[in-house]
């Protein structure tokens, strides 16, 4: 598969993005950032074209574009690719606002444009090893869980000031990042029944986003569960406990497998993770945070297999309005 491609935004993902289209297609990638500094960063790293504007976009004829700036911007590339009949990905939140999701989706059905909205989480190895214990019912069903995401939001990018990352603003976006854990978790448990949240600031950083998030989401034929993010925590913290009727799963980040404890043996056993992280890179100034890596490729591959098949549902694209729904409504009110 060799095709062309057009990523917006260099930054952490836009970086990982031009990656993915180029090693698993083999493809010609053009780039195009606001900042100079990022153009000239991804160009060392990679044999990209530079795009100068939107302007530039028809005539590089891409098969695909990569939508990787903050949410606020979404839409404006999202329109684009819609007016000229090409295929997108967006990164998660689909966008800032939910006013404009159902006239998008409905132009891309016109258009038969296949389109995804990321799902990293649902591609990684933990979150597969999860539903595999789910869907063999050795532990029977899933009745309450605790997930909890929390990292100091300087140390989120530590090579950038945090106040240029789009966490920060809600002019930018920021504020519904709990909508990374939403979305895996309507993925395993389906419709969420009803639901409350609390925000908080805690802190003394200059944002004017909440760096504290807490939820409860009751599922309709699945468990209830608290979801804890903050941006306050010194060390990364990423725990999750699924509670069963016959026993309990967890998992501790970035542990490379899941603990299993069974009422019928009275014992925790580990089990491995599938995905094999041996030599790949960690995240640009973090040390040792490379086991976020495989669940991103598959995350792409996912968009790039379906653009080879040529499958248009709108599967992704769904899921992906109905998370920004949800988290909207329970972070900003409406």
């Amino acid at each position: 598969m060799s095709s062309r491609f057009i990523v917006v935004g260099s930054g952490s993902m836009g970086r990982r993005r031009i990656g993915h289209a180029l090693e698993l297609t083999g493809g010609t990638v053009g780039v195009y950032d606001l900042r100079d500094d990022r153009m000239d960063e991804v160009s060392e790293l990679f044999a990209v074209t530079r795009l100068s504007g939107i302007a530039e976009f028809q005539d590089f004829a891409p098969d695909g574009i990569f939508i990787c700036v903050p949410p606020s911007d979404h839409e404006i590339y999202m329109d684009w690719a819609l007016e000229h009949g090409v295929h997108f990905m967006v990164e998660q939140p689909i966008s800032d606002r939910p006013e404009n999701l159902a006239a998008i989706r409905k132009r891309a059905l016109g258009k038969g444009l296949i389109t995804h909205v990321s799902n990293n989480h649902r591609f990684s190895s933990e979150i597969q090893a999860m539903k595999a214990v789910m869907d063999s019912g050795e532990l029977g069903r899933v009745m309450t869980a605790i997930i909890e995401r929390g990292e100091w939001l300087p140390d989120w990018h530590p090579y950038e000031p945090y106040t240029d990352y789009y966490p920060s603003k809600k002019s930018l976006g920021g504020g519904l990042d709990s909508i990374c854990d939403v979305s895996w978790l309507r993925y395993l448990f389906g419709d969420v029944r009803r639901s409350v949240s609390l925000e908080s600031r805690r802190s003394d950083l200059d944002i004017d986003t909440d760096d504290v998030v807490q939820m409860v989401l009751d599922f309709e034929a699945g468990p209830q569960v608290i979801l804890h993010t903050d941006m306050l925590q010194r060390k990364y913290a990423g725990e999750v406990k699924l509670v069963f009727e016959k026993g309990t799963l967890t998992h501790r980040a970035p542990d490379h497998f899941i603990r299993v404890y069974s009422v019928a043996t009275d014992a925790w056993e580990e089990r491995a993770l599938a995905d094999n992280r041996a030599d790949l890179p960690s995240m640009k100034g973090k040390a040792n945070f490379n086991f976020v890596e495989p669940m991103y490729v598959r995350d792409a591959a996912y968009f790039l297999d379906h653009l080879k098949r040529g499958d248009a549902n709108t599967e992704s694209l769904d899921d992906g309005i109905a998370n920004l729904d949800l988290v909207y409504r329970l972070v900003r009110g409406s």
